[in-house]
Parts: structure tokens; C-alpha cells; sequence
């Protein structure tokens, strides 16, 4: 201060940021100053005691050395088409969240899991990208095996029948969603379809199946 009233406040602001107070008497010390990469304008503002007001700015650039870091990702288990989403659970070790894609294979991300659309071998990786502290991380790769899945039939017991009634259709559902086909076993009658035409009496063994398909097994015939 020009006059003979001492300085009684300096503060400090920071257009990225921050502000706060110095401290001292005839030299002041201002800390805990946290600077963003890039230019963070400071302004400084002396107060003496008569009210007297001085201001200056000081521009400081700030170009931190990124880090290295890096990624690490458990190994993936393998399962079957039917199981529950598979959790993924990478970290970094400059604790930045971690992003998953799929690389090859038959499924998808959705958040932290991998959901399974078919069978197959799948790909995963896990990448970050780093920010203005830390580099790029190396990518990591997982890859595990989705296997087929069994399936059941499920079919109503056919109740005896007297020879001469009309054809009549018989049902069936696999798990697997896919379709069940019939075929005669043994005894007088023609399976066409699900459709069973008795050719006289005696005793029928018609037999239900499902051959599976790129997701599934063959199904236990009954």
C-alpha cells in the first residue's frame, strides 16, 4: 500500500477454478492453488485498511505428464446359451472406469455384462482412454466359450383310441423353442406331421424328437 495503512486482505480466484485466501503480513503466501491443464487465469485482489483496492492477473499453463497405466481383466469362465449374463470386471490402475466391447463372437455388452446370442467363441476387450493425466492404457483381451445348451421335450400323454376314428394331431414343445417332429415307431398307423391316421387295431409307438440346432443340443427323444 502507497499510503501508511498496511494491506489487511489478499485473495485469490481461479477461472478453472478454485479460490481462496493468502496469508502474511509484509509478504503473502497463497496455497492449495489446484491448476487444470491448460491456461487457468489467476486473479489476485489486495485490500488494505482504508478500503484501497488493487488487482493483477497472472495466466499459468499447466501441461501435466500423463501417466502410464494399465488394465487388469480376469479371465472369462466358459458357459452354455441359456446361462444368466456374464459380469466383466476390469479396473485400470489409475482407477478411470474401464469400457468393454466385443470384438468377435456371439454376443453383446450391455453395462458390466456380457449377454450371450448364440454359441460360439467370444472376444472381449477392455480399453481406457486416458485423460490429461494418464496415457492410454494397453489393450486387454478375454476371450471364453459359449457352449450349446440341452433341452427337454415336453409332451401330453395320448390316451387309448378306437380304431376308425379320424386322424387326429398329436403336440409337443421343446425348450429350445424350436420344432418337435414325429415319427412312427412301431404299429399300425402313418404319422404325416403331427398327424396320426390309424390303419387298424393294436398297439402305436409314435416317437418325439428335436435335432437341435446351431444353440442347442438334440433334445432326449420321447
Amino acid at each position: 500500500a502507497s499510503d501508511d495503512r498496511q494491506l489487511a486482505q489478499v485473495v485469490w480466484s481461479d477461472d478453472r477454478g478454485g479460490s481462496g485466501t493468502a496469508t502474511g503480513n509484509s509478504s503473502w503466501l497463497a496455497t492449495g492453488i489446484v491448476l487444470q491443464p491448460g491456461a487457468n487465469v489467476l486473479t489476485v485482489t489486495a485490500y488494505d485498511a482504508a478500503g484501497n483496492v488493487g488487482t493483477d492477473t497472472l495466466t499459468v499453463t499447466y501441461n501435466p505428464v500423463q501417466q502410464a497405466q494399465t488394465i487388469t481383466f480376469p479371465f472369462l469362465g466358459n458357459c452354455t446359451y441359456t446361462d444368466p449374463p456374464a459380469a466383466v470386471s476390469a479396473t485400470a490402475s489409475s482407477g478411470l472406469p474401464v469400457w468393454y466391447s466385443i470384438l468377435s463372437g456371439p454376443a453383446v455388452i450391455t453395462g458390466h455384462a456380457v449377454v450371450a446370442n448364440g454359441a460360439g467363441t467370444v472376444v472381449v476387450q477392455a480399453t481406457q482412454a486416458g485423460n490429461d493425466y494418464y496415457a492410454p492404457a494397453s489393450l486387454v483381451t478375454r476371450s471364453f466359450t459359449i457352449a450349446k445348451a440341452n433341452q427337454t421335450i415336453t409332451a401330453p400323454t395320448v390316451g387309448n383310441v378306437q380304431f376308425g376314428q379320424a386322424p387326429f394331431a398329436l403336440s409337443a414343445t421343446a425348450t429350445s423353442g424350436d420344432a418337435v417332429t414325429f415319427s412312427l415307431v412301431s404299429g399300425p398307423a402313418t404319422v404325416v406331421g403331427n398327424l396320426v391316421t390309424l390303419t387298424e387295431a393294436g398297439n402305436v409307438v409314435i416317437q418325439a424328437a428335436q435335432a437341435g440346432d446351431s444353440n442347442f443340443n438334440a433334445a432326449t427323444s420321447i
